[in-house]
Order: structure tokens, then sequence, then C-alpha cells
């Protein structure tokens, strides 16, 4: 196991090196592999649409909602001062506080939903 972790280790590490196109490119596609709460979510709601289209158009607006967030967050990322930018990446609380809202954020929302159909739920 360890032998193969290191393997696809070195490959990624090569390849998020690159400047290259298409080697970015793969790496987003198998990063899009990976399990994202949000996507299932979406899916659900796709899935959940009446008819093809609709889900279809239920994708559409993720993926437009989820590109503009992105771009947003790539766009204030690149005009903080590189200082700054380094000074964040070193901090341990911040990078705590960033794990814990991770591990919180979720549990709160499946309060709020226990929470909503219980009180919607009355025999």
């Amino acid at each position: 196991m360890g032998r193969l972790y290191y393997t696809i280790f070195n490959y990624a590490k090569t390849i998020l090196q690159s400047n290259s196109l298409f080697g970015q490119s793969i790496f987003g596609m198998v990063n899009g592999l990976l399990p994202c709460g949000f996507v299932y979510m979406a899916l659900a709601g796709s899935l959940a649409m009446d008819s093809i289209i609709g889900s279809a158009f239920w994708m559409i607006l993720f993926g437009i909602g989820t590109s503009i967030s992105l771009l947003f967050a790539g766009y204030i990322t690149s005009i903080l001062p590189v200082h700054f930018q380094k000074s964040i990446k070193k901090s341990p609380g911040l990078k705590r506080a960033s794990i814990l809202k991770m591990i919180l954020r979720p549990c709160m929302s499946l309060t709020q939903i226990s929470g909503q159909r219980s009180q919607s739920y009355k025999p």
C-alpha cells in the first residue's frame, strides 16, 4: 500500500509542478472524482427534478454558481500581497479554525435539517 501511495504521490507532484495545460487538465479531471458534499447534493437535486431538461438546467446552474465563487476566490488570492499569503499559509491558528469550520458546518446543516423535519412532521 505504501508503494502505491508514493507512486501516485510522485505522479501527482510532477503534474502539479508542470505548467502544461494538458497536465493541469488531467489533474483537474482526476480531482473531480474526489467526493464532495456539494456535488452530491447537486446530483441529488438533479435526480429529484421532473424531467431531463430540468435536471440538466439544475446542474448548469450549479456549475455556473460554482464557477463564479471559484473565480472570485482565485481573484482575491491573486491580489493579496505575497508576504500576506505566506503568513496565512504558516498560521496554525487559521488552519485549526478552517478545520473546525469544515467539521462544524455540516453538523450545523444537519441539525437545521433535522429540526425542520421534526417541526414539519406532526401526526
